[in-house]
């Protein structure tokens, strides 16, 4: 990738080949080097685990997706659209459940509470 502002080069592309199909990764220098399919890519390491990596590549139109790689597999799958809308998901759900059980707990009691005055009403008439 090539700045022309400032006349230099930012990042190289490199092709790499998965299952017949041809992606152009975004090798950054800020990463840790990490084998990809027999060539050296800077990648973001995942997990805490050398298994996984995180790649930026780049479509024929210029947009930008991220893929994780796995390494053992020798696998890649979306990762930021998939993923992070999955576990945002998962953390929405956990809340909503929370407030639910919440609200829920609040209701028998304000009902406990109701029924011990109307019981004390009536055994005082």
């Amino acid at each position: 990738m090539y700045d022309l502002d400032n006349n230099k080069i930012i990042n190289k592309i490199v092709p790499l080949e998965f299952d017949d199909r041809i992606i152009f990764v975004v090798d950054k220098n800020a990463y840790e080097e990490v084998l990809v399919n027999e060539k050296m890519i800077n990648c973001k390491k995942m997990f805490n685990d050398d298994n996984y990596c995180l790649l930026d590549v780049v479509d024929n139109e210029g947009n930008y997706k991220e893929y994780l790689y796995e390494a053992s597999e020798k696998t890649i799958q979306l990762y930021k659209e998939v993923l992070n809308s999955s576990i945002d998901n998962c953390i929405e759900v956990k809340k909503s459940n929370g407030l639910v059980y919440s609200l829920s707990s609040i209701i028998v009691v304000l009902v406990g509470v109701i029924l011990v005055g109307l019981l004390k009403l009536r055994k005082g008439k």
